[in-house]
């Protein structure tokens, strides 16, 4: 076992907490975070960069064994994922609504998680579908002819 810390302090018990990180390293971040002490930006990316492995290994651990943080974690996922689609949490709810909890492709009603459609090209949100739909869409790159296409083929076929 290590009797150091990267930034030089000692490794015993009393410094060491249960996840095996450094306390007065913890203390020295927590303090640049609530102002007590100027960011040093340098300090920081050096902290995490070094303590990476422990930061994953700690966060992964409290993901697997707290279901509120992990809600948590999920909630904030997706909104961060909406966000850069042009979507809203509130916006989605409300195009749901209007689209009476149905896909705008199958109208079929919802059963997971309805997927956010949006243009790839203007990131503007367009409406709201399933994954099935959503995958179809994908694969056949958005592009109409493609579609046209792909429906031409299975009328030719009795489809």
């Amino acid at each position: 076992m290590k009797t150091h810390c990267k930034y030089g302090h000692e490794r015993v018990p009393e410094n060491v907490n249960k996840y095996g990180a450094c306390i007065a390293c913890l203390k020295l971040k927590n303090e640049a975070k609530r102002g007590k002490r100027k960011p040093n930006s340098e300090y920081m990316k050096k902290y995490y960069s070094e303590h990476k492995e422990e930061q994953l290994q700690a966060s992964r651990k409290r993901y697997k064994n707290d279901s509120e943080f992990r809600d948590k974690s999920v909630k904030r996922s997706r909104k961060s994922a909406l966000k850069k689609l042009g979507w809203t949490p509130e916006s989605v709810e409300e195009v749901r609504e209007k689209q009476s909890n149905c896909c705008a492709l199958c109208n079929k009603p919802f059963e997971a998680t309805p997927h956010a459609d949006h243009d790839h090209i203007t990131d503007t949100p367009r409406e709201l579908l399933c994954g099935p739909c959503n995958q179809a869409l994908g694969m056949l790159q958005e592009s109409p002819a493609l579609c046209e296409a792909a429906a031409a083929y299975l009328r030719k076929w009795g489809k």
